[in-house]
């Protein structure tokens, strides 16, 4: 075998050790983001008074709950928004209203979708497994 198919075969290997590199690597990562989708969900445990289903439950301000008395309703909440968005002052306060717009969350789970999806094409992994 010649000295350029023995560098070609080391590149080639070179090449599927960094692929599975970065295919353990979204594997830990998509782990880690469902750890902590899990514990900071108001959806694990049981049905109960307190349960709500995050698809219908738009996420309240953190600033509201800070004068909180009581039990009382947060009344200021956040629309669904799209990461790739480019930040605007808009979305710093929140919006008074009590639950999503017919498929507001729908939308930004099927375009997170095909942003991963993308993200993915021509890195040489065909799928990822999560």
């Amino acid at each position: 075998m010649g000295q350029g198919e023995e560098k070609e075969k080391e590149t080639k290997r070179s090449e599927k050790r960094a692929a599975e590199e970065v295919k353990e690597l979204a594997r830990e990562q998509a782990t880690l983001v469902s750890k902590a989708d899990n514990l900071s969900s108001s959806e694990r445990g049981s049905r109960s008074e307190q349960w709500q289903d995050y698809n219908e439950t738009p996420l309240a301000s953190v600033l509201e709950r800070v004068n909180q008395v009581g039990d009382e309703t947060p009344r200021f909440r956040y629309h669904a928004r799209a990461l790739r968005q480019p930040p605007f002052l808009d979305v710093i306060l929140p919006d008074e209203f009590a639950v999503y717009e017919q498929g507001e969350l729908n939308r930004h789970i099927a375009e997170f979708g095909e942003d991963f999806r993308n993200a993915f094409r021509g890195s040489g992994l065909s799928t990822v497994d999560t």
